[in-house]
């Protein structure tokens, strides 16, 4: 058995964000860095969680995308950790 080791982030976008049209390029530039889009749900009104899985360099990358992402939205604020998982393959 191996030990493959992949990391996850979580984060809690917060500003005034076009929901609908944040999370759909969220979701598209995800797809394009090989990240697995695990959770993208609205809290309450300019809050909302994401959370991905995958290489870290990529996870960094859409942190900092989330960051600058000006697509009808002002993002204010971000809160984000990340974490480690482990998953055995043959």
């Amino acid at each position: 058995m191996k030990d493959e080791k992949t990391h996850k982030v979580n984060m809690e976008v917060r500003g005034s964000l076009r929901h609908l049209t944040y999370k759909l390029h969220a979701l598209i530039k995800a797809a394009r860095l090989g990240l697995k889009t695990n959770k993208l749900a609205t809290n309450k009104l300019g809050h909302l969680e994401m959370e991905f899985e995958g290489k870290k360099t990529e996870l960094w990358k859409i942190v900092g995308w989330s960051k600058g992402c000006k697509f009808f939205s002002s993002v204010e604020e971000i809160v984000f950790t990340f974490s480690s998982v482990s998953k055995t393959s043959n």
